[in-house]
């Protein structure tokens, strides 16, 4: 939520929300965030293959082409850092997708 300053546009605006009702309103928008964030994660953990640029190797993560944060069970061979890796996705742990690393020219 944002908040009044002096000097600044908001400071001068009428009809002011209450704060306790800004404060509720982020909240709202927050939970609907997050239940969306959810949906969009389980939906990728179904697909059958992503794209991920590795970002670490202890332990093995990257980013998804939907700027998903991955977790891999192992580090793909002769891969390294800032590469990009295919991988079966399985499942969501929090707000990590979990997935398989695919071997060059294996199928999903």
């Amino acid at each position: 939520p944002y908040s009044e300053r002096p000097g600044t546009p908001a400071a001068d605006f009428v009809g002011v929300v209450d704060p306790a009702e800004r404060k509720g309103r982020a909240a709202l928008i927050r939970r609907i965030v997050a239940r969306s964030r959810t949906r969009f994660l389980k939906a990728a953990a179904s697909q059958p293959e992503l794209a991920v640029v590795l970002q670490t190797d202890d332990p093995p993560a990257g980013t998804s082409e939907h700027y998903l944060r991955v977790r891999l069970s192992s580090m793909p061979e002769k891969a390294g850092l800032k590469q990009l890796v295919r991988a079966r996705p399985s499942t969501v742990d929090k707000d990590i997708l979990l997935a398989e690393p695919l071997a060059p020219g294996e199928k999903p």
